[in-house]
């Protein structure tokens, strides 16, 4: 897999040097003047490292670092401070024995050392390099998307990387996996339909509004419909506001019965991607025989539906 670098350095000299370096390393690489720049890139495509030179005009870079964490707590954050910015200042005076210089090919060689380590054991066929390869174009895609959302900025990523941990944590196979995190990357495009103000309101959605933003979804279809994924996508982006007491949109689904992993048929769509890890948590939970399982009902107490969890 290509790694992503930023490269953040109000310097152009210093910003330039490192871009090229790495890039002449194979790394795709790309640069921010500023702290907020940074900011904005981290937020909107998907970054392994980011390298700051600690001499920023905008931001301290342990504020850089600590905003970035909370963007992309996966991210690595490398801070570096140019010696022509302390050369002859009172600032050389604070370093002690604690920290040292390296060239640039040594510090990139550090930077470098786990991707190194990860390619020379990485056994991946082709066809795992393509998938990694899409899913990573479509987080870059939609994160630039999403760039100047207000309020949507880097979702879709984060969605993304919440849904994949999930489905790992419920022991989902590879290409389970896969297919949750493609259409959860993709699922709210349909969003580039739906007027600027109801994007961008504030308040709650009053009822005309509300309908304007539901119709992303079948947006989001209408986009898709036409390719023949190998994966079932286009029943999870259908069905990803859908609620257990038949609330959600577009279907109202409500489910009577139990549900159990079998029961599922993302094809037709008879059930959402909530429903189906509540069930799959359920089931995780078994004494002998007898497993967890959930059921859905009418006739609550209020008129609705009924959700229930069922654990031996």
């Amino acid at each position: 897999m290509k790694r992503n670098f930023v490269v953040v350095a109000h310097d152009e000299q210093v910003r330039e040097a490192l871009a090229g370096d790495l890039r002449a390393r194979g790394y795709s690489v790309t640069r921010a003047k500023t702290a907020r720049q940074a900011e904005q890139i981290v937020r909107s495509v998907a970054v392994d490292t980011i390298l700051i030179e600690s001499h920023l005009p905008d931001m301290p870079p342990e504020e850089l670092r600590i905003r970035i964490s909370k963007v992309r707590p996966d991210c690595r954050v490398v801070v570096l401070t140019d010696y022509r910015q302390v050369r002859n200042t009172p600032e050389q005076l604070y370093h002690d024995g604690n920290e040292f210089l390296l060239r640039p090919g040594d510090v990139l060689d550090l930077v470098e050392a786990p991707y190194v380590a990860a390619r020379a054991g990485d056994g991946s066929s082709f066809a795992e390099r393509g998938n990694d390869a899409l899913i990573d174009a479509l987080d870059i895609v939609v994160g630039l998307v999403e760039l100047d959302e207000r309020h949507f900025g880097g979702f879709s990523h984060q969605a993304m990387r919440l849904a994949r941990e999930v489905a790992q944590e419920l022991g989902a196979d590879d290409e389970m996996v896969r297919e949750v995190v493609i259409a959860t990357l993709i699922r709210d495009l349909g969003k580039l339909g739906v007027e600027s103000e109801v994007l961008e309101e504030k308040g709650w959605y009053s009822t005309e509004q509300r309908e304007r933003m539901r119709v992303h979804v079948d947006s989001s279809m209408r986009l898709f419909e036409h390719i023949d994924f190998p994966w079932k996508v286009l029943p999870i982006i259908r069905h990803h506001h859908e609620r257990y007491d038949g609330k959600g949109y577009p279907d109202s689904m409500q489910h009577t019965g139990t549900l159990n992993f079998k029961s599922l048929d993302f094809k037709s769509g008879s059930t959402s991607l909530g429903l189906f890890f509540a069930s799959s948590v359920a089931r995780l939970h078994s004494e002998g025989k007898r497993s967890g399982s959930i059921k859905l009902h009418n006739g609550g107490s209020l008129g609705g539906g009924v959700f229930e969890i069922w654990l031996p």
